[in-house]
């Protein structure tokens, strides 16, 4: 594991090194101006630790899965009510359904308003790295600054594979679900 991290460093150092080889001097400033950044990434690319380390390296305040807490607080929900829907993103068919079985439930209309209010907030506030959630979709382009954060299919699937201890066949399937929830997220979104 500190093999991984301390590439993380190491690529974040070169690519820190690079960028300001290529801005001249006269437009450099003392401090950045960017409230908040922004990944999206591919499941297994490594993305998490990224947002880890520039989080660190800029005093920056993490949020990723920790959203949903937050997103709960503000609405008097539970957050693994939450936590279903981010996981399941269910159907309309199934929302409905649920919604009449399970009181708590929250319908993936309303999770959608409480995401966005949170993150609209966490933009107010700024200094933050925020993983996923749409991030990049609900904040303004001038208040962000946005990464992709990629990776060859078979690394993430060796990735996804060593982490969860699974096969790489149940890796590949993890990967290709976690995909198919994210395009019907941001369509619905």
């Amino acid at each position: 594991m500190d093999t991984i991290a301390l590439s993380v460093k190491d690529f974040i150092t070169e690519q820190q090194a690079i960028s300001i080889d290529q801005v001249p001097a006269s437009r450099l400033k003392e401090s950045a101006s960017v409230p908040v950044i922004t990944l999206c990434t591919e499941p297994g690319s490594g993305g998490r630790l990224i947002a880890d380390e520039l989080a660190k390296r800029l005093n920056f305040k993490l949020f990723d899965k920790n959203i949903l807490v937050a997103m709960a607080n503000a609405a008097t929900v539970e957050s693994q009510s939450l936590d279903t829907i981010e996981q399941e993103r269910p159907s309309g068919v199934q929302d409905f359904i649920t919604a009449l079985v399970d009181k708590n439930y929250v319908y993936t209309g309303d999770y959608v308003s409480f995401l966005k209010q949170q993150v609209e907030i966490i933009g107010k506030i700024g200094h933050s790295v925020i993983v996923g959630r749409g991030a990049n979709f609900i904040l303004p382009p001038k208040d962000r600054f946005s990464v992709r954060v990629i990776a060859p299919l078979d690394i993430r699937i060796r990735n996804i594979s060593f982490k969860n201890s699974v096969p790489l066949a149940e890796a590949k399937k993890r990967i290709r679900n976690r995909e198919q929830r994210r395009k019907t997220f941001i369509r619905e979104t």
